[in-house]
């Protein structure tokens, strides 16, 4: 992962990531870059309003997708499926 400074292309792929509804681990596999230096970047830039609950949360929402087909899923691999697995190794 990358400990670089974050450059105004950095900063203007995260919002076209983030618009086209990746999550911040999604972004943060893209960037190159850890999900929490994501996070802290997406809070500096104001792009995220407070965290949702509830159906409204956009991992919610992406868990709600992944299991409209029916098919029968761990916790752990719907986690990995909307890209919010803390860790590979429990997949």
């Amino acid at each position: 992962m990358s400990n670089a400074r974050w450059t105004d292309a950095d900063d203007a792929r995260l919002k076209e990531l983030l618009v086209a509804g990746a999550t911040p681990a999604k972004a943060a596999a893209e960037l190159g870059r850890t999900a929490g230096a994501v996070n802290m970047r997406v809070a500096k830039l104001g792009l995220k309003e407070a965290p949702k609950c509830g159906d409204r949360s956009p991992d919610w929402v992406a868990i709600q997708r992944l299991c409209a087909d029916g098919i029968a899923r761990t916790v752990h691999e719907m986690a990995a499926g909307v890209g919010i697995a803390r860790d590979a190794s429990t997949t």
